[in-house]
């Protein structure tokens, strides 16, 4: 009996100083990963946020196009609409606005979820995680990632509100089409974020797990799925009522159709003006440095003499008999 009992005492200093050493070399391995991390993550976060595409205007200071890698528009907070954050954090961290950047109660639940399915169907990562991955991480181990990624998270929380995370993450999340919600509203709806309905709004929280498998004009079949998935967790989390969730669901999903009659008419001229800007000022000022170019172009008279010469070209083919490409008649 006082062999089982000393037996116990050491095994419990064992354990003791087994969880010490292993604490403390854990938190120094970690203070040693924090020192990789970008230092001022304001300054960071404004260098990496601050890219933006050249416009051109014409000589009435008419927009006439926008040069960019990626189509990105940068808004601020107050104009991203209340069922638009409501959406998001219903369907990507229902606890955002409690958590410090990382959520302990999320990381059992999400194992638990994937484990039971046999595959990845539910994440860990809070939206704040997310935000440091889309600005600051790049591709390495997934361990480490994950490590940093919820270091900066926590960083990012004690530095910026939670209005300025959405942000973030609202302003630089793909969709699809584009970067960002605001170039994404245009793109798909022809409309400002400010002015999306719930419908949409929830369309495009939809689209985040997977832009290239879900976005609309891809697959509409899917992103109708994804929608209603969205809004059924708004319901669930309080943010709509039952009616308005029944409404919505049946709302069928209703995308913009543009033929730019003004990229037709300027094509030439903005060609010219693009490799001119790229041989003064290089590619990236171009397509990252938010220039704002003034041509002498008058769009207005650019069009118009644009739309009489491809009516005089149609009506001179056709008295000739040739039904080339301008033709508006379909080959037989």
């Amino acid at each position: 009996m006082k062999r089982l009992a000393q037996f116990i005492k050491w095994s419990f200093r064992i354990v003791i100083i087994t969880g010490i050493i292993s604490g403390a070399s854990l938190g120094v391995f970690l203070f040693e990963l924090s020192k990789t991390l970008p230092q001022n993550l304001g300054d960071e976060l404004h260098k990496r946020n601050d890219v933006l595409p050249t416009v051109l205007y014409d000589r009435e200071g008419n927009q006439i196009e926008e040069l960019f890698i990626q189509r990105r528009i940068v808004i601020p907070y107050e104009q991203f609409p209340p069922h638009l954050i409501q959406a998001l954090v219903a369907s990507e961290d229902a606890r955002f606005f409690s958590h410090l950047g990382i959520d302990l109660l999320r990381i059992p639940k999400a194992f638990l979820a994937n484990l039971e399915a046999g595959r990845i169907v539910q994440g860990a990562s809070t939206l704040t995680q997310q935000t440091a991955r889309l600005f600051l991480l790049s591709r390495e181990k997934q361990i480490i990632r994950k490590l940093r990624e919820m270091l900066l998270a926590f960083r990012m929380e004690m530095q910026f509100s939670k209005q300025d995370i959405l942000s973030l993450y609202l302003n630089k999340v793909y969709l699809g089409n584009a970067e960002g919600v605001e170039a994404a509203a245009q793109g798909y709806f022809g409309k400002h974020a400010s002015e999306l309905n719930l419908a949409e709004s929830a369309l495009l929280v939809g689209i985040l797990p997977a832009p290239s498998r879900y976005a609309p004009h891809v697959n509409p079949n899917f992103a109708l799925q994804r929608r209603n998935v969205v809004l059924q967790r708004m319901h669930q989390e309080g943010f709509i009522s039952e009616q308005e969730l029944q409404k919505t669901i049946h709302t069928p999903i209703s995308l913009i159709r543009i033929h730019d009659s003004t990229t037709e008419a300027t094509s030439y001229y903005v060609e010219h003006v693009r490799r001119y800007l790229i041989k003064k000022y290089g590619s990236k000022v171009l397509y990252q440095g938010g220039l704002r170019v003034y041509l002498a172009m008058d769009l207005n008279y650019q069009t118009h003499a644009h739309e009489a010469l491809r009516k005089g070209i149609l009506e001179l083919t056709k008295r000739q008999g040739f039904r080339g490409a301008l033709n508006e008649n379909s080959p037989d």
